[in-house]
């Protein structure tokens, strides 16, 4: 199986949820399980809300831009946006033995993203941001349906 997801949206809070929502709905098309669904869903609003949040600059039309593809029992996933450089990875590991109270705001985010996915790299190319992740899919005997 070979299936193709592409989309880009402005890079404005109001396009996170139908980008969202589009990926969600190829996720079911190709009968992602719903625990990989999940995960994807996940990665998707945490790195497509920072680079709206964080990354845009006021004066230019900013975009973004997502491709997933998945083949066999692996998720390709690219997100590209042309905000400031900003590589993700570079955010040190949370504190997750501290108190919650005492911890500083931000980086759990970027730690679901090292957690969920079994790959990340992150490039500048030609002026844009290049986020590239992979996902082995569980076995079929393990998935966990709704």
């Amino acid at each position: 199986m070979h299936e193709l997801f592409e989309k880009r949206v402005a890079a404005d809070p109001a396009h996170i949820g139908m980008l969202e929502a589009a990926a969600r709905g190829w996720a079911e098309r190709v009968a992602l399980s719903a625990l990989d669904a999940l995960h994807l869903d996940l990665v998707i609003e945490e790195l497509v809300t920072n680079v709206i949040c964080h990354g845009r600059r006021a004066q230019d039309p900013a975009w973004v831009e997502l491709r997933i593809e998945r083949s066999g029992h692996r998720l390709d996933i690219r997100l590209s946006d042309n905000a400031q450089a900003f590589d993700p990875f570079t955010m040190p590991p949370p504190d997750l033995t501290r108190d919650i109270d005492a911890r500083p705001v931000g980086g759990l985010g970027i730690h679901f993203v090292r957690t969920l996915m079994d790959s990340w790299r992150y490039e500048r190319r030609q002026g844009l941001n290049v986020v590239s992740l992979q996902k082995r899919l569980q076995p079929a005997s393990r998935r966990i349906e709704p």
